[in-house]
């Protein structure tokens, strides 16, 4: 959900490092090179079917080495990774169970069953339940017809405690561990096409950052200022803009003011703004002055 800071609303990020860089009243000078010099987007292709399969594969024997039977996912980054399902979090289950050896099983709701189906890419069931069962019991049923009730199930560090003890309720034998060094291992290096995908990525924000020039006017608050980043963002091919902006006083402060400053001549704008390509985000601040920047500014 794209959020402003002026009005107050926490945001993703923190103040880095830049050099304040003017801005000319009412326009905003390009931060990042040249005026005039087209947008560098290198464009990167979607991450495979096989190559979230060769994913899994991964896991999968990382739990062998281990003595792992299963490992747990929720919804979220590494069900997508993993998967394909790009899916939020409700109070209402969906799940990836990983066995060591086999296909995946992706645990959801009925009604949910279609789009879960369509997303899924690699190599795997979809196991429903109704808003009268429970969803924990067929993950502990998937469990023991897998042969897995003597061997240590791996849970995946985000999945929420409510997974997490309704598993251990319907099976209170079962040794749960910490997923956390094999999907770590796994997701913390990067292929190649995972790069690209962060350099997309960062090059979308880079190019909607330049758009900017001569669209920031005097009066815009931090959420007129993101809302056209945002639609540059959107603009060039970026998905899911976030982050904030703040103005004069509240861009000293790393997750901004609820206070509603507007830009004026010698306002400082910090922008702190993000997006993600096939998933992989990428976040940038620029630091800038509108209009005629004083003596201790250029300082």
């Amino acid at each position: 959900m794209s959020r402003g800071l002026a009005s107050g609303v926490s945001r993703r990020g923190f103040m880095r490092t830049a050099a304040a860089t003017t801005l000319s009243a009412p326009l905003i000078a390009n931060a990042a090179g040249a005026q005039g010099a087209g947008p560098q987007i290198r464009r990167a292709k979607p991450i495979t079917p096989e190559e979230r399969q060769a994913r899994l594969s991964k896991v999968q024997e990382l739990m062998r080495q281990q003595g792992i039977g299963a490992t747990i996912v929720e919804a979220g980054s590494s069900l997508f990774y993993f998967t394909g399902i790009n899916w939020w979090r409700s109070e209402r289950l969906t799940a990836a169970l990983i066995p060591a050896e086999g296909e995946v099983c992706i645990v959801t709701p009925e009604f949910e069953e279609p789009s879960i189906e369509e997303m899924l890419v690699v190599a795997g069931e979809v196991r429903i339940w109704n808003e009268h069962q429970n969803p924990h019991k067929l993950v502990a049923d998937w469990v023991e017809e897998q042969g897995l009730n003597d061997r240590p199930v791996a849970i995946e560090d985000t999945v929420r405690f409510f997974a997490v003890n309704g598993l251990r309720k319907e099976n209170p034998s079962l040794e749960l561990v910490s997923a956390e060094p094999i999907v770590t291992a796994c997701r913390m290096i990067k292929t190649a096409s995972e790069l690209a995908l962060l350099q997309e990525a960062a090059d979308i924000v880079d190019a909607a950052y330049r758009s900017l020039d001569g669209k920031i006017e005097a009066g815009m608050d931090g959420d007129d200022v993101f809302a056209l980043m945002a639609a540059a963002i959107a603009g060039f091919g970026g998905n899911s803009p976030s982050g904030g902006v703040q103005i004069n006083e509240g861009s000293a402060l790393p997750h901004g003011s609820k206070f509603r400053e507007t830009v004026s001549d010698g306002s400082v704008i910090l922008m702190d703004c993000g997006c993600t390509v096939d998933g992989y985000y990428a976040d940038i601040s620029r630091t800038a002055v509108f209009g005629t920047p004083t003596k201790r500014q250029k300082e």
